[in-house]
C-alpha cells in the first residue's frame, strides 16, 4: 500500500492520500517501527508536495524518531534532507543547514560519496539562502570535485549553474558565465530537462544582471515553457518575478504586472511567503505606475505585513 501512494501520489493525490492513511493505519497496529518510519516518510513527502509544510515537518520528524531507534543511517540521511528541504520552504534557513549537516555527518561516516554530493549542495545552497556566498562556495567546490571524481555529469551540471549563480550575487559576472558556458558544453551531450530548465533560469538572472534585458527574457521563457512542460511550476517562482524585473525596466509595464501576477498566484499555491513577498513588491509598484491606486495600496499593505511577520520570525 505504500509503494501504492507513491505511484499515485502525483497524478492522482486525493486517492494517494486515502492509501497513505490506511497504510499507517495498519503499521500503527502492527508496531513494527520499520513499517511506521516508511509510512511517516511517505506522509511528509505527501505533504510537502501539496505545500503544506507544517505537516510535512510533523511526519519527517516521526519517522526521524522511528529510524533513530532503529538505527536506520540511511533512513535517517534521508529523512534530514527532507527536514531540510521542508524548513528551507517555510524560510527557517538556520534550522534548515543544521539537518543538513546531520544527513552529511552520517554519509561521510558511512564513504557514501553520492549522498554527499547532494548533501553538500543542499548545504551550500542554504548558504546562499542566508547571503553567505563563501561558505556557500566552498562546499559547491568540495561537490564538485567528489562529482568529477566518480564521474558524475549530471550533477557536475548542477553544480556549475550552482556556483554561477553565487558568482552573480557576488556580481563576478566573468566568472558566472564561465562556470554556465561549462554546464552548457555537457548539457548539450547529456540533455536533461530539469538542469536546462535550471540553465536557462540562471543564465536570465545573470544576463538581467548584466543590463541585457532582451537576451535576459528569452532565457527566462526558456525556462518557464520547460518548467511547465515537465510540470515543475514552484521552479517558476524566481522565473516570474525575473521576467516582471526585466519588462518592469524596460517600461513594459502591463506585462510586468501579468509576471508579478503570476508569480503571487503560484508562491501563494505553495505557500512560499518569500517569493510572495517578492511579487507583492513588483506588484505594488507596478499597479501605482499604472495608476491604479488602489490596487498598488493593498498589494503594499500586504508586503508591509508579510515581511513584518518573516522578520518577526
Amino acid at each position: 500500500m505504500n509503494d501504492a501512494v507513491w505511484e499515485l501520489m502525483f497524478t492522482e493525490k486525493e486517492k494517494s492520500f486515502k492509501i497513505a492513511q490506511k497504510a499507517l493505519e495498519i503499521a500503527v497496529n502492527s508496531k513494527n517501527l520499520y513499517s511506521l518510519s516508511d509510512c511517516y516518510n511517505t506522509l511528509g513527502a505527501y505533504y510537502y508536495l501539496i505545500a503544506d509544510f507544517q505537516s510535512s515537518i510533523k511526519y519527517h520528524q516521526n519517522a526521524m524518531e522511528a529510524r533513530t531507534k532503529l538505527n536506520d543511517t540511511k533512513g535517517l540521511i534521508s529523512t534530514y534532507n527532507n527536514l531540510g528541504s521542508a524548513l528551507k520552504e517555510l524560510g527557517d534557513y538556520k534550522n534548515e543547514v543544521e539537518y543538513y549537516f546531520k544527513a552529511l555527518k552520517i554519509s561521510e561516516s558511512k564513504r557514501d560519496t553520492i549522498s554527499q554530493c547532494s548533501i553538500l549542495n543542499n548545504i551550500a545552497d542554504a548558504f546562499k539562502r542566508q547571503d553567505n556566498y563563501s561558505k556557500a562556495e566552498h562546499y559547491h567546490l568540495i561537490a564538485l570535485e567528489l562529482r568529477n571524481i566518480i564521474g558524475d555529469v549530471k550533477g557536475l551540471i548542477g553544480t556549475y549553474i550552482n556556483l554561477g549563480a553565487i558568482k552573480d550575487h557576488t556580481k563576478e559576472f566573468k566568472e558566472a558565465n564561465k562556470y554556465y558556458n561549462q554546464a552548457n558544453e555537457l548539457l548539450k551531450t547529456n540533455p536533461d530537462n530539469y538542469l536546462l530548465a535550471k540553465y536557462h533560469s540562471n543564465l536570465g538572472s545573470l544576463l538581467k544582471d548584466e543590463n541585457k534585458l532582451d537576451e535576459a527574457i528569452h532565457h527566462i521563457n526558456e525556462a518557464i515553457l520547460i518548467n511547465e512542460k515537465i510540470v515543475s511550476n514552484s521552479s517558476n517562482l524566481v522565473n516570474y518575478v525575473n521576467l516582471g524585473t526585466v519588462l518592469h525596466e524596460q517600461r513594459d509595464l502591463k506585462k510586468a504586472n501579468e509576471a508579478y501576477r503570476k508569480a503571487y498566484d503560484l508562491s501563494k499555491g505553495f505557500g512560499n511567503k518569500q517569493w510572495q513577498k517578492q511579487a507583492l513588491h513588483g506588484l505594488s509598484s507596478t499597479y501605482a505606475e499604472l495608476k491604479n491606486y488602489e490596487m498598488a495600496f493593498d498589494a503594499r499593505l500586504k508586503y508591509d505585513e508579510l515581511n513584518d511577520t518573516l522578520r518577526n520570525k
